[in-house]
């Protein structure tokens, strides 16, 4: 019994120096200089704060995909009608798109051609129109291949308004062989193949390329058709005269000259046939092997319509030939201009929030006909972008967001700095710390000092109900006079550095009554029965 009796009255002597030694902290908390107070509560709240931002991932607010819409297809900057998309061969456009919910993580699109004969799909939405038929274009969500909408677009030719026969030889002698061209309306004109006919072949023979052998002497009608559209004809009168009597130097042997064996589409390049020996004369027709590729004209110029190689062929009346291999490149974009998206500049470089998305939008040179655009990330930790510019701020850090454009050995490229700012409590609360300190250094404490105040007034008072009921009563006015004592122990007079608010006795007298209120009525409600148990009469 006596060992009892004399752990009771322990733990009873240690809830009493315990409540009375936390009102003595709290005493001496209210008398530390601001400064000090202030970088206590700041090292717990950067504990804190490492510990909530580990918890408080981006990923915790996540917004799948739902749908991507097509929105618009535009030429030029003109809208078409997407009921009825209708494009010429060689016309570029751009496809509109969106993601539904705009707020959705993952932004990143993919696009397909059902056909890339016929219509070619570039990352960034442009499509080029290759050949005449029918392709459709596929917008998916990079989340979901099964999210998706698509268009059919028709791919027509150019047709041809007219025709214009061109390069007419002033004078043709017999055993002279010249070639014809034709001027086409509009120049860009789809299917240019022509018809070639001659009203009298023992005369002046034409071949399919428009070749001129002048056989005997005579006038005939040359007539080019339309082969696309056999309604569109012209003619020329063509007279071929008697070979002159003027001795004459064969060729022996031609050479062409270039500046160059290499062209760029939309770039011609200039040639020149050389006889030998040099007092030779001669007239030279110039061939194209692939026309798709690249046409010569009657005067050696060489237009470079696609990429690819090619052989110019040039031949003299004797019969001799030479020929020289060119090769059509792509032409590279000289420079990459960036429009950016959801991001803030800060100088050169540019910040985002972890867990948000931007978007680089990148236009190349208008002459460019190189149209892939690569999209990189030096940390993908920090920030991955896909193919399309979406870019996704992963976590904390910087990168180095890189866009370039290559071709031939050759890159163009632009890049830009991202740092990455993490999420953390801060951006959640107006003030991190000062709710830290409020929470924990108010609130937290008063709530401790509330149990062990119930408790100890319960001890040292009467066990009566009466008793009881006055140990609630005399704890809550304690209480509050703690708290009242240790705000007013904040003013300038007794404390540099620090301030008194009676919001913050409020907030105190809060978390006091949060514990001592629940523990007093538990000891009112529980005395009758415990007196009862005891056999003792309720007082």
């Amino acid at each position: 019994m006596k060992a009892g009796s004399t752990f009771k009255l322990m733990v009873k002597a240690g809830i009493i120096v315990a409540y009375v030694g936390l009102i003595i902290v709290l005493i001496v908390q209210a008398l530390t200089p601001g400064s000090e107070s202030s970088n206590i509560s700041n090292n717990v709240g950067d504990k804190l704060n490492d510990v909530a931002t580990e918890i408080q991932k981006p990923e915790a607010e996540i917004f799948a995909v739902e749908s991507v819409k097509i929105t618009s297809i535009t030429v030029g900057g003109k809208a078409l009608d997407l009921d009825d998309v209708s494009i010429t061969v060689g016309q570029s456009a751009m496809i509109g798109s969106k993601v539904v919910p705009e707020n959705a993580n993952n932004q990143s699109l993919v696009f397909t051609s059902s056909d890339d004969e016929i219509l070619r799909v570039y990352a960034n939405g442009k499509i080029t129109a290759k050949a005449e038929g029918e392709a459709t274009i596929t917008v998916a969500s990079a989340e979901s291949n099964q999210i998706y909408d698509r268009i059919l677009i028709k791919v027509r030719e150019v047709g041809i308004e007219g025709i214009e026969i061109s390069n007419i030889p002033d004078e043709i002698c017999v055993g002279d062989v010249h070639r014809l061209e034709i001027n086409f309306t509009p120049d860009n004109s789809s299917n240019k193949s022509i018809i070639w006919k001659s009203s009298d072949e023992e005369v002046l023979k034409v071949s399919n390329t428009g070749s001129l052998t002048a056989k005997g002497e005579g006038t005939v009608t040359i007539t080019a058709t339309s082969y696309a559209n056999p309604s569109l004809s012209a003619a020329v009168e063509i007279t071929v005269l008697p070979k002159p009597d003027i001795p004459s130097i064969p060729v022996e042997s031609l050479e062409i000259e270039a500046a160059s064996n290499v062209g760029y589409i939309g770039s011609t390049v200039k040639l020149s046939a050389k006889f030998y020996p040099d007092e030779a004369d001669g007239d030279t027709i110039w061939y194209s092997s692939d026309e798709t590729v690249a046409t010569v004209s009657q005067k050696g110029i060489v237009t470079c319509h696609k990429a690819g190689n090619v052989t110019i062929t040039a031949r003299c009346s004797e019969g001799i030939e030479q020929s020289i291999s060119i090769t059509v490149k792509e032409v590279l974009s000289e420079s990459i201009t960036l429009k950016i998206e959801g991001l803030r500049k800060d100088g050169d470089n540019y910040l985002i929030k972890q867990g948000e998305s931007g978007k680089v939008i990148a236009t190349l040179d208008k002459s460019a006909t190189v149209q892939t655009v690569v999209f990189s990330s030096s940390d993908e930790k920090v920030a991955k972008i896909g193919q399309d510019g979406v870019i996704e701020a992963v976590s904390g850090g910087s990168t180095t967001i890189t866009i370039s454009t290559s071709y031939d050995g050759k890159t163009t490229e632009e890049s830009f700095l991202l740092t990455v700012e993490r999420i953390t409590l801060k951006d959640t609360m107006e003030n991190f710390y000062y709710t830290i300190r409020k929470s924990i250094g108010h609130f937290g404490a008063f709530l401790v000092l509330g149990i062990f105040g119930a408790l100890t007034y319960y001890i040292i008072l009467p066990k009566s109900f009466k008793g009881k009921l006055l140990s609630v009563v005399i704890c809550l006015v304690a209480g509050f006079a703690v708290a009242g004592i240790t705000e007013i122990l904040q003013l300038p007079y007794f404390t540099q550095g620090r301030y008194c608010s009676f919001d913050d006795v409020l907030l105190d007298f809060a978390g006091y009554c949060t514990s001592a209120i629940p523990i007093g009525l538990i000891i009112l409600i529980a005395h009758p029965f415990v007196l009862v148990f005891r056999g003792k009469n309720v007082k």
